[in-house]
């Protein structure tokens, strides 16, 4: 179904009702498109007379060839971001062990009210539900510290080598070194590109867990204040 807000496809249902009077289905759905979240309602009926409706027409489309270049930055921020987030919530699972708040945590009476990334630190900022208390603490290198792991990770240059067929060299393994920060930042084709939504991201195993935990469009949220 196509959203009535920003005319994407990117949805779901969050309910369905059944009108035995009527004999039809009423679905709320949730627009999963990022900076959007709309709400709204469809409605499957029988057609009148029970009629078939006649198939459609849908012209084949060949599949554009995928640059390497291109799949390459698609990998790279997809392993990037599987490491931060993966990272991100490895910590805070310790800071909730540390602290004596794992059973609270597992028991969903202390919520997440915010994770940013602030002044180059990981913030955590969680809060009792009964109590109203608020927690806080602060993780500093995390970023840099992923980066470094990704270079050195033997399953990132076999997907080099997958890619790009063949063994990556010093050369551009310095390279890569080098301009990995940038392309994650970059203003126009960046990991904050639009290109770059939720759905993008939840191709990831880890990702698609972790959004599906915490709920699509808070997880969204705690994604945008880490860049």
């Amino acid at each position: 179904m196509i959203c009535p807000k920003c005319n994407q496809k990117t949805n779901h249902v969050t309910n369905t009702k059944f009108f035995d009077e009527f004999n039809y289905l009423e679905r709320e759905r949730e627009c999963r498109t990022p900076n959007c979240f709309n709400k709204f309602i469809t409605y499957e009926q029988i057609s009148p007379g029970n009629k078939k409706i006649p198939k459609l027409k849908i012209p084949k489309v060949k599949k554009r060839k995928i640059e390497p270049r291109t799949q390459w930055q698609e990998f790279r921020f997809q392993y990037y971001a599987s490491y931060l987030v993966g990272n991100v919530f490895d910590q805070l699972l310790i800071l909730l062990k540390e602290n004596n708040l794992e059973e609270k945590f597992d028991e969903q009476t202390l919520g997440i009210l915010e994770i940013k990334n602030k002044d180059g630190e990981i913030y955590y900022k969680l809060e009792d539900d009964i109590s109203g208390e608020i927690h806080e603490f602060q993780i500093r290198g995390l970023k840099s510290k992923i980066i470094r792991s990704i270079l050195n990770d033997k399953e990132y240059w076999e997907k080099f080598k997958e890619i790009f067929k063949k063994d990556a060299s010093e050369e551009d393994k310095t390279k890569e070194n080098q301009q990995f920060l940038k392309s994650i930042v970059h203003p126009k084709t960046g990991i904050r590109s639009e290109k770059y939504d939720l759905e993008f991201f939840k191709k990831n195993p880890l990702i698609d867990y972790w959004s599906n935990k915490v709920g699509d469009k808070d997880f969204w949220q705690i994604w945008i204040k880490l860049h």
